[in-house]
């Protein structure tokens, strides 16, 4: 209410353009745009009818005799707001958004226009959203307010205690009540083998080696994110030793980001889905083949479970450039299975949030691991490789 209140107020005071963001879109409505307080209020009623010109049911759009318009968007889909210029941002729920869509659209667009910006959630880990707030409560320029359950007396001790009777674990209750950020993501599947990792120093500086070939693993999204894993395999152990992922580009995109790199590249790896055919009636393999890229696609997997149960078991051989993959690891630690909110236990799916694409990409660098045998080699059968397989003219 509080963001919404303030979100309304400055919409008023200052003719812009205002988003209100959800990490999804279903959310938008759900949460806010068809919501009634507990009083019986709408939120939409928040707006004094004095100030209200119009209102789009459908967008979720409302204009402010003010001239300012407020829309109701999700961060699922952030390309929809570049090229856009909003004066201000409430992103509701933070922890569970994608950052993508602070980093790359929303917070240059702000800086800008010296525009402003509002982030709440309850934790979820040690995320992005973690960051930010150690970094805005030590900043004199922020304003930064952590409230528990104990301040906002929102909710008693009795009920908690009763929800704890019910199953609901302590760990939940710490971190949706008690604001804690010390548990991880709960029914995070790779979560506790990415802190491990760390601890065994197999997430830091993994450099790119000159003498072996770099492969690429994909997820496409071409109505979503796509994501492109490099890694190279010396003997046994798998080195991931740069990642990218953006949406709203074109396949020729993706395409000149690998050919801005110094890598000497082997085989290329897609999903099932590189097969299929977009509007145009052309697939992705062929899009890159024109363009001089040969992809080898993956059988589609029987199961999601069974790919990410073998991402678990090849955990201890991969190592992670911590820098050029910091978003990649941000996913994995956020990848988990779906909750069932009625029921309170998690489902035998993940759940298809932001981290989804990031995290699909890796399963299929695993599953591409069945088609190299290769490991190591010397610079002169490394060139021969190169001639042989047409990718000299890259170089």
């Amino acid at each position: 209410m509080l963001c919404w209140t303030y979100l309304i107020i400055r919409a008023f005071q200052e003719k812009g353009i205002y988003y209100y963001v959800f990490p999804e879109y279903s959310q938008a409505r759900k949460a806010l745009w068809d919501a009634i307080t507990e009083d019986g209020k709408s939120y939409l009623e928040f707006i004094p009818k004095e100030i209200l010109e119009k209102k789009w049911n459908h967008e979720m759009k409302i204009k402010l005799t003010s001239g300012s318009i407020i829309q109701l968007i999700g961060s699922d889909n952030f390309d929809s707001m570049r090229g856009t210029n909003p004066r201000g941002v409430v992103l509701s729920e933070y922890a569970y958004q994608n950052p993508l869509v602070w980093t790359l659209v929303l917070d240059p667009i702000l800086t800008k226009n010296k525009g402003w910006a509002v982030f709440n959630s309850t934790p979820n880990g040690k995320n992005h959203f973690f960051d930010l707030y150690n970094f805005a409560k030590d900043n004199p320029e922020w304003y930064c307010k952590k409230l528990t359950v104990e301040e906002s007396k929102l909710i008693s001790q009795e009920e908690i205690e009763k929800k704890h009777s019910q199953g609901i674990s302590e760990e939940f209750l710490q971190q949706e009540y008690y604001c804690s950020f010390e548990i991880g993501v709960q029914g995070s599947y790779y979560g506790k083998l990415v802190r491990d990792m760390r601890q065994e120093g197999r997430l830091g500086h993994v450099p790119y080696d000159k003498n072996l070939l770099v492969y690429t693993a994909w997820d496409l999204g071409f109505s979503d994110s796509m994501s492109i894993i490099f890694f190279q395999k010396r003997g046994n152990e798998i080195l991931i030793i740069d990642f990218y992922e953006n949406q709203g580009y074109q396949i020729a995109h993706y395409l000149d980001h690998l050919r801005s790199k110094p890598y000497a590249y082997g085989k290329h790896f897609a999903p099932h889905d590189a097969k299929s055919h977009d509007r145009t009636g052309n697939t992705f393999v062929q899009i890159a083949r024109e363009q001089g890229f040969q992809f080898n696609v993956l059988e589609r997997q029987l199961s999601v479970l069974e790919g990410i149960e073998k991402v678990r078991g090849t955990f201890p051989r991969i190592f992670i450039d911590e820098k050029k993959c910091e978003y990649l690891e941000r996913c994995l630690l956020q990848y988990h299975a779906d909750y069932d909110e009625k029921t309170h236990i998690y489902k035998n799916t993940p759940k298809h949030d932001w981290s989804s694409h990031a995290a699909d990409c890796l399963r299929y660098l695993v599953q591409s691991l069945d088609h190299l045998t290769m490991t190591g080699m010397s610079k002169e059968n490394l060139d021969k490789l190169k001639y042989e397989s047409g990718i000299m003219s890259y170089y």
